[in-house]
């Protein structure tokens, strides 16, 4: 080992040794028998020339200098390890050298230039080997470097340290290797490079990304913090971003590829700026806080593949709705939690657990719908939720603590398979009236907080009342009620039912012969009519409860609808009904007054007037600005505002006679002309309650498509089948039969 300590700069060209008195460095080095290797260099503090740039030796004693060792030039084991503070400084890495030890220029001051021979040899650069160079400038490597250690430029943040160009045999940029050079704004990266380590530009707060074209996968806190902006398309190779990776970036869209099928925790968490995300169609996880606190982001769709939600992974975003999809099984903590701007989801089919907070605080949160196969609803999942309706599923057993603080319902219904509920979780100012349908006892103490949110009555099933009577006075403001659960529960096909008078407890009855035998009866004197039926309907309106009453001996179309305005209760057990039949409103008074008027709401009875089963008719342009259309209906039927009927009472070889019905009202079996004064495509006519043909009336609101046209030339024609009832079904034959109205499809 060959040592000098003197107090000058030796300046090694080729093999000559050149010394310059006003210097004030010294080399250490080690020479073997194939090569040398410099293994120190220090700075005398002698005070004298430190501007000098340095030319490193290519060889010495004659043998080539390969290998500068680790924290040669610095380091961090103090300030006898850096250079001082002089001028400008460039060190020269002549073409020898192979490799730079880790650590060998760290922490270095007043050296601004690292250049390389043309000729350079370099393949490998140590962990930290210019790592916080104080003054370091924009530096490019040999084309020849094949690999660069963990933090191998950290901590670079003078203003002069802007770009890099690396070199193009390099297959990755390793741990930490830019972390924290807030100066940085270029990294020339080739297309080379396929792996991005942890940290890589963690901290760049002036550099923006670009991936090169061959890139797999992007470590941890890979671009956490960095100036990342725009819009950024990953590469279709692309399977693997690690948690964090753009973290507090800038970034305003992303397109995730088809390759990627996991967002890793919190990967674009922070990024206020993010407006725009496009998700690949295989994508099947969504990790912890991956979107969280993306202020900003208003959308997003998530395909079909998606089988996770993490924690917190869409908090405090701006999201306005949200679908997720079916394929889901977990949603973690929190995910949509502060999400003030959210207003309509659609929760998952088979979703069976809604997790702790997880629409916490979304108070633009007005109604959700639950699916029928949740179990648990966690503690304080709809916190703060401004819900002004909750329907519990069937399906449900527990509800957490906190769960539905801040809802705005006014009446809330517990289904009977719930066993527990949370402390506090309806603590609300506005429940009116409490619903429960459990069978057994349900501790209700603690569930409302205090007096203060107690609702006004509790509805509970009759063989219960006394057990909540006992302590009523900790959980109600008002009075307890109890009722039979089953009053309207299990309708079911062809059975026989009556209804209960909300304010006196009393039933209505239809009988076979319909209007005239109705009557008020109390519940041990409540026989079943014979000849009433009662199935469900599908209304597809506001009035979802609607019923069809239907008696076989005298056909009679009827409906019961909700008149949910007037109701006493918002539950089945204590609705208010409708009752039309023949065109007119059925209403029995509170002292068992059967009656028929033209407006229900005058009468002071539980039972009011319904809206009649309607159908739109397809009617054809006429030059005079009607439209019209012929038909023939088995039902009795009535015209809707400016549409009148014309029926045949006169006829010869030329010439048809017309007469108006003035009444509107067509009688079921007549041929009939239907003309629109406004020449409306389409006219609504309604279906009477009496319709006589056939025996059993079949119709179901509105035309059966029992056939699927090919083209407008087509036709309908009106008709009835034992397998699907009345509809419009294409004709048998071409051949046009009398009293049968046809229609352009």
């Amino acid at each position: 080992e060959y040592s000098s300590f003197h107090n000058y700069l030796r300046v090694f060209t080729k093999d000559t040794i050149i010394y310059e008195p006003d210097s004030c460095y010294y080399i250490k080095y080690r020479i073997y028998e194939d090569h040398s290797e410099l293994t120190e260099a220090r700075w005398s503090g002698k005070g004298l020339n430190t501007s000098k740039d340095i030319y490193l030796p290519s060889y010495v004693d004659g043998k080539p200098m390969t290998i500068i060792a680790e924290k040669a030039w610095g380091g961090y084991s103090g300030n006898s390890y850096r250079f001082g503070n002089g001028g400008i400084i460039t060190i020269n890495i002549p073409s020898t050298v192979i490799e730079i030890g880790d650590e060998a220029f760290a922490s270095l001051w007043s050296v601004c230039y690292i250049t390389f021979s043309e000729s350079s040899s370099l393949k490998k650069i140590g962990e930290g080997a210019f790592m916080s160079c104080y003054t370091l400038r924009n530096i490019e490597l040999p084309e020849t470097v094949e690999e660069i250690g963990a933090k191998c430029f950290a901590a670079n943040n003078s203003y002069g340290f802007k770009k890099v160009v690396l070199s193009p045999k390099l297959k990755s940029i390793p741990d930490n290797a830019f972390s924290s050079c807030t100066r940085l704004e270029v990294c020339v990266i080739p297309d080379s490079v396929t792996y991005i380590g942890k940290l890589a530009f963690s901290g760049c707060t002036n550099y923006s990304v670009n991936f090169p074209p061959n890139l797999k996968e992007i470590g941890e806190y890979a671009y956490s913090g960095t100036k990342t902006s725009g819009n950024r398309k990953f590469p279709e190779t692309l399977t693997k971003i690690g948690k964090y990776a753009f973290y507090n970036c800038k970034i305003s869209s992303v397109t995730i590829p088809k390759s990627l099928k996991i967002l890793n925790e919190s990967v674009f968490s922070g990024c206020e700026n993010l407006t725009t995300v496009t998700m690949n169609d295989s994508l099947q996880r969504i990790g912890n806080n991956a979107f969280g606190d993306c202020t900003k982001l208003a959308k997003i769709k998530l395909p079909g593949t998606i089988t996770y939600i993490g924690a917190n992974a869409f908090r405090r975003t701006l999201l306005t709705e949200i679908s997720i999809p079916s394929s889901v099984r977990t949603i973690g903590k929190a995910a949509f939690r502060q999400c003030d701007s959210l207003r309509s989801v659609d929760l998952p089919e088979k979703m069976e657990n809604i997790p702790d907070e997880l629409f916490y605080n979304c108070y633009s949160l007005t109604s959700i719908k639950i699916p029928n196969t949740v179990r648990s609803i966690g503690e304080s999942a709809f916190y703060n939720c401004r819900l002004d309706s909750i329907d519990l599923p069937d399906s449900l057993r527990t509800i957490g603590g906190s769960a539905f603080v801040g809802a705005r319902v006014n009446t809330l219904v517990i289904p009977s398979g719930i066993t527990s509920v949370g402390k506090e979780a309806f603590r609300t100012g506005y429940l009116n009236e409490l619903i429960l349908e459990t069978s057994e006892y349900l501790s209700l103490e603690n569930v409302f907080g205090s007096s203060t949110y107690f609702p006004q009555n509790l509805f509970v099933p009759f063989e219960l009342k006394s057990k909540y009577d006992n302590i009523g006075h900790g959980i109600v403001k008002g009075n307890i009620y109890g009722y039979d659960p089953d009053g309207i529960k299990n309708i079911s096909a062809n059975q026989y039912y009556a209804f209960r008078n909300k304010a006196t407890g009393q039933y209505l009855q239809l009988s076979a012969s319909g209007e005239t035998e109705s009557a008020l009866v109390e519940k041990d004197d409540m026989r079943f009519s014979p000849g009433t039926r009662i199935r469900l309907l599908e209304s597809g309106t506001v009035n979802k409860y609607y019923m069809v009453v239907q008696n076989v001996n005298d056909p009679m179309l009827g409906t019961l609808n909700y008149k949910g305005g007037s109701s006493f209760i918002d539950h089945e057990a204590y609705r208010i009904w409708n009752v039309l039949v023949d065109g007119q409103y059925i209403a029995v008074d509170d002292n068992g007054n059967y009656t028929k008027t033209s407006d229900g709401d005058l009468i002071n009875a539980s039972w009011y007037i319904s809206p009649i089963t309607e159908f739109e008719l397809k009617m054809i342009s006429g030059n005079d600005g009607k439209s019209y259309a012929a038909t023939y209906l088995p039902f009795d039927v009535q015209t809707v505002d400016n549409t009148k009927l014309y029926v045949a009472v006169e006829s010869n070889d030329k010439t048809v006679k017309l007469e108006e019905i003035t009444n509107g009202k067509l009688r079921n079996s007549k041929g009939a002309l239907v003309v629109n004064e406004e020449g409306e495509e389409t006219v609504v006519l309604q279906i009477t309650s009496r319709a006589q043909a056939p025996s059993t009336n079949l119709f179901k609101g509105s035309f059966v498509d029992a056939y699927n046209g090919s083209s407008d030339s087509d036709y309908y024609v009106l008709d009835y089948t034992e397998e699907n009832g009345i509809g419009f079904y294409l004709p048998e034959t071409p051949v046009v039969k009398a009293n049968v109205a046809y229609l352009p499809y």
